[in-house]
This record gives C-alpha cells, sequence and structure tokens, in this order.
C-alpha cells in the first residue's frame, strides 16, 4: 500500500508540472481536476474512501456529499480485468468509446465507458491532443495492454 501512495504522490508532482493545479487550483472546474482525479483514481483502486474525504472535505467541501456519494456507488463496480476478460466484456457491453480518469497508458488509469448514439461514429470523440485527463479512447487501444486494465462497469 504504501508504494501504491507514493506511486500518488509522483504522479501528483508529474501532473502538476503540465497543469500546475496546485499553483492554481482556481483554474480548473471540479470536474476536470487533475488532482482530485488523481486521488480519486488511487482511492476506487485501493477502496479507500477515507483519503478521498479527507481530499473533499479539505478542497471542496460544498462538492463532498454528493461527490462522496457518487464514489459509493461507482466502488464496487471498479475492477481490474485481464486481457481476455476484458475483450469479453467490452464486446459483450458493445462498448465503442472509453473515457480514462487519468494518462490512458497509466497501468493505474481507470476507464469508464462513454455512451454514443447508435450510428454515431465513435472516432468524432477521439482527441489527440497531449492531455493527461478524461481522454476518450478506442477500446481497441486498451485490450493488449501487457497489464490488467483497471475498468468502471457502471455505465454514465
Amino acid at each position: 500500500m504504501e508504494e501504491e501512495k507514493n506511486n500518488m504522490d509522483a504522479r501528483i508532482i508529474l501532473y502538476n508540472q503540465h497543469y500546475g493545479f496546485l499553483e492554481n487550483p482556481t483554474n480548473f472546474s471540479f470536474d476536470r481536476h487533475p488532482h482530485r482525479l488523481i486521488i480519486k483514481n488511487y482511492a476506487l483502486r485501493n477502496k479507500d474512501r477515507k483519503i478521498y474525504e479527507n481530499y473533499l472535505n479539505d478542497f471542496f467541501p460544498n462538492e463532498a456529499v454528493q461527490e462522496l456519494a457518487n464514489f459509493d456507488a461507482e466502488s464496487p463496480h471498479v475492477v481490474a480485468l485481464s486481457n481476455k476478460d476484458l475483450s469479453v466484456w467490452l464486446l459483450e457491453n458493445h462498448v465503442k468509446l472509453l473515457q480514462s480518469d487519468i494518462n490512458d497508458t497509466d497501468k493505474d488509469a481507470i476507464f469508464r465507458v462513454m455512451p454514443i448514439a447508435e450510428g454515431e461514429n465513435p472516432d468524432a470523440y477521439l482527441e489527440e491532443e497531449g492531455g493527461f485527463i478524461l481522454k476518450n479512447i478506442s477500446p481497441l487501444k486498451i485490450i493488449d495492454f501487457p497489464y490488467r486494465v483497471w475498468i468502471n462497469k457502471t455505465f454514465s
């Protein structure tokens, strides 16, 4: 668990170098705040609600009650899947588009399904910019990752 915490701390430093959220926290909305997403990612993967609750109470007290309810609803549905299980799940659920909470190539990223209308081209939602957070991605890109992939099985 200590290594996980160190990874989270290192990720905060790296992402802050890119976004500058520690120096300018008000430049980001609650939904797109990189620091919050990193803490939430750690909390979901490690089932550590307390760290996320403490963070929210310190930085987003007005959002804490609703966000913790969201966290409690999501938490049981966040799982790490092998390549085979991931492929089956993606096919069974007809997943056309995913979104990563943190960098999509990070082995700790949690992906959630992004709903798109029937007949709509998922490629229209793919971005090629250099951001780390909330990045849309094709399911085909993640099935060959050489590690288990974290999926939030709740549908938006």
